[in-house]
């Protein structure tokens, strides 16, 4: 974990570095009379440097095909942890449906209804005690 960190806080601190060696030189260079560093090849290699890092990066990342990470979650007043567990289905196949899943199935004039007979339909009001006390407002 401490080379991660490391290696995480040089990374960052690239950028700066170099910038303040192009201070040193193109100061150095205008004293002198020479020309100024060629600022758009610099970009160019760096935002090539960066890109390819940051593939490597991802390459070089452990990752299991057929594990599932659950992430550490609060509940009930108490942290469970992270774990990995084996996936249940393929991971390439997450969000296709399954062969046996039908859809949508249409319910309506087609399909099938559990409709009732208006006349089946008895509203009631609810059963209340009556009350003959003063502080009652009714």
């Amino acid at each position: 974990m401490a080379g991660r960190l490391v290696f995480e806080l040089f990374i960052f601190s690239i950028p700066f570095l170099v910038f303040g060696l192009y201070v040193l030189v193109t100061t150095n260079a205008e004293v002198e009379g020479r020309r100024k560093w060629p600022i758009q090849i610099l970009f160019l290699i760096g935002l090539v440097l960066a890109t390819a890092v940051w593939f490597l990066l991802i390459l070089l990342e452990k990752k299991e095909r057929d594990v599932c990470h659950e992430p550490a979650r609060f509940e009930n007043g108490e942290i469970i942890p992270a774990r990995d567990y084996p996936c249940e289905q393929n991971v390439r196949d997450v969000g296709v449906p399954l062969k046996r899943d039908p859809g949508i199935v249409p319910q309506g004039a087609d399909g099938p209804s559990d409709s009732h007979d208006p006349s089946e339909i008895q509203a009631r009001y609810p059963e209340t005690v009556e009350s003959d006390s003063p502080d009652d407002p009714d």
